[in-house]
């Protein structure tokens, strides 16, 4: 038959169901504010590499658009070969510089918008950067005091610690201070008690020695009397009433004699209740003296290990701890390297886009003529066109060499026809160094990439550790 509950203990479940339930809530609110705030980071995290990726991507479609119209020029190229063969008279004439001026100008507000996309993103990557360091400093400053907090917490445990070990080494020299103090007693009072017990066995042996004494006369005045007895047998009633009355008065004596012994032998063998209380006493005295040991050696193994315990805990906080300012240094260190090859790929495109500028205030110089200039230059000869040529090369060495960083003007004259739609070296050098900023630009996407990973990494860890 199963046992009905009482009312007390269906009670008693319920309070231990309801706290259980409270401790299950109040647990759940915790990890859903936890889980907020772990949201928040990420959501952050997630708005900053999608700005990033929305640079990156910008500055990837100029790039792409850059080399689409570098392809579609040399198509274009490959289709007007025989047209250019056949106006090659006329071209010489016109442009006697083997260049294309509405060319030019195209090439350079290509160049411009790409410069503007590229500090566009290169701007919103410095912001984002700049947040994620602002971020980092503060997580660092915050890492910084909770590691302050953890080690001061931690000597207040030591100092804490120690004093209540030196409390129970005192309270332990006391108690066997005591104890030691106890056993002194005990002892004397034991050697007392032998002492007491000799003096009764000592007065236990007279006894008895008195008792056959009193029996060894006893054995002789029976054989006495009852040798008189036979030799009296025919004298007077008189002395036999005499002898009789001494032997009755022996015997009592001899009765007497012998309780007296049973008692002395039962208060002999019986231990007295002094003695009884003193050895329960000292039962009593040395339960409570094991018990408090017990205890004694229970705290200290207990505060033992929890000093051990926490210790090894705060050691596990401070080498994560130490592991995650390696780890964000590290991604400071590369973020720096990043921005400084970025702010190297952004000058030297200011300064192609200066020489650019000049080379082609060089060239609308040379070709704001006016149209009665053109038909006199259509009329000039050979010569005179040889000289104007190079007094317009003159003038572009003069505008070279007041320039940042020399162009090569061999590599602008085409001096074979033949080999004008031939790639010059300067276009061959501008597209090298457009392939490498687009290199550069994919191991920043690659490194950026890397970066939002172990964010999101630091971000799942947990920021506290209950001690």
């Amino acid at each position: 038959m199963p046992r009905c509950l009482s009312p007390t203990e269906s009670n008693n479940m319920d309070k231990a169901s309801r706290t259980q339930l409270l401790d299950t809530i109040t647990n759940q609110k915790e990890q859903l504010l936890q889980y907020k705030a772990k949201l928040r980071d990420v959501v952050a995290a997630y708005k900053s590499v999608v700005k990033e990726k929305e640079a990156v991507e910008a500055s990837f479609t100029a790039l792409s658009v850059s080399t689409d119209i570098n392809t579609t020029d040399e198509t274009d190229d490959g289709k007007l070969e025989t047209s250019l063969a056949e106006d090659g008279a006329r071209r010489d004439e016109a442009d006697p510089l083997g260049i294309n001026k509405q060319e030019v100008k195209d090439d350079t507000k290509a160049l411009m918008e790409k410069i503007k996309t590229l500090s566009l993103s290169l701007t919103t990557l410095s912001q984002e950067k700049n947040k994620i360091e602002a971020n980092f400093i503060a997580e660092r400053k915050h890492l910084r005091h909770e590691h302050e907090m953890l080690v001061s917490q931690l000597a207040d445990e030591k100092n804490r610690t120690h004093q209540q070990a030196e409390t129970l080494e005192l309270h332990i020299s006391d108690l066997k201070s005591r104890i030691r103090s106890l056993q002194l007693e005990r002892e004397r009072e034991q050697a007392d008690h032998a002492v007491m017990l000799r003096e009764l066995q000592s007065l236990l042996a007279k006894e008895r020695s008195s008792k056959d004494a009193i029996e060894s006369q006893l054995e002789e005045v029976q054989h006495a009397l009852r040798e008189s007895q036979h030799k009296t047998q025919q004298e007077l009633p008189v002395v036999s009433e005499v002898y009789e009355q001494q032997i009755q008065q022996l015997q009592r004596e001899l009765v007497t004699v012998r309780d007296r012994l049973k008692s002395a032998e039962n208060k002999a063998n019986q231990p007295s209740p002094f003695i009884i209380e003193l050895q329960k006493e000292m039962g009593s005295m040395k339960a409570d003296y094991q018990t408090q040991v017990e205890k004694e050696q229970k705290k200290a193994t207990e505060a033992e290990s929890r000093l051990r315990l926490q210790s090894k805990q705060n050691e596990e906080r401070v080498s994560s701890l130490e592991a995650k300012l390696s780890e964000l240094s590290q991604v400071v260190g590369n973020y720096e390297r990043l921005r400084f090859q970025d702010q190297h790929a952004i000058n030297k495109l200011r300064e192609r886009v200066t020489q650019l500028d000049m080379e082609n205030t060089a060239l609308s110089r040379a070709a704001n003529l006016t149209p009665e200039k053109a038909d006199d230059e259509d009329n000039l000869e050979t010569e005179q066109l040889l000289s104007k040529i190079m007094h317009f090369r003159s003038l572009l060495k003069a505008a070279a060499e007041k320039s940042e960083k020399p162009i090569n003007l061999s590599s602008i004259f085409v001096e074979d026809m033949n080999k004008a739609d031939e790639e010059s070296p300067l276009c061959r050098q501008y597209k090298e160094e457009l392939e490498h900023v687009r290199k550069s630009l994919r191991g920043t996407s690659y490194e950026l990439s890397q970066f939002s990973r172990i964010r999101t990494r630091i971000l799942e860890r947990p920021r506290k550790v209950n001690f």
